[in-house]
């Protein structure tokens, strides 16, 4: 029992013991718990950066305006790269970023 409580201790660590700048991809919502069902907390807009303070799953906890939340991790890159809408390859309609396949969402 204390093995496995040592080791969701670790997985729920802060990164790197010290706050992650990640960005959203799309608009996301921020919610109460690790889980799709959990309260929502606050809704973030896209290109919006997030102060990551951990990870439970797939899920980053980070720290907004509101207190602490989660948001899925597939919803947020480590750069703020397509928020630009300089390549030509992630332009969508109007010079938005259109959301390239090779911009795989990698947090």
């Amino acid at each position: 029992m204390l093995r496995s409580l040592t080791l969701t201790l670790a997985l729920l660590a802060p990164v790197g013991a010290q706050a992650t700048t990640v960005f959203a991809t799309d608009s996301t919502v921020a919610r109460a718990e690790p889980s799709g069902r959990a309260a929502r907390v606050v809704r973030i807009a896209a290109c919006t950066p997030i102060e990551a303070t951990g990870r439970s799953g797939n899920w980053l906890a980070v720290q907004t305006a509101q207190g602490p939340a989660f948001v899925r991790a597939i919803d947020v890159v480590s750069h703020a790269g397509h928020c630009l809408g300089t390549s030509s390859d992630h332009d969508g309609a109007g010079g938005d970023w259109g959301g390239c396949a090779s911009d795989a969402k990698d947090a």
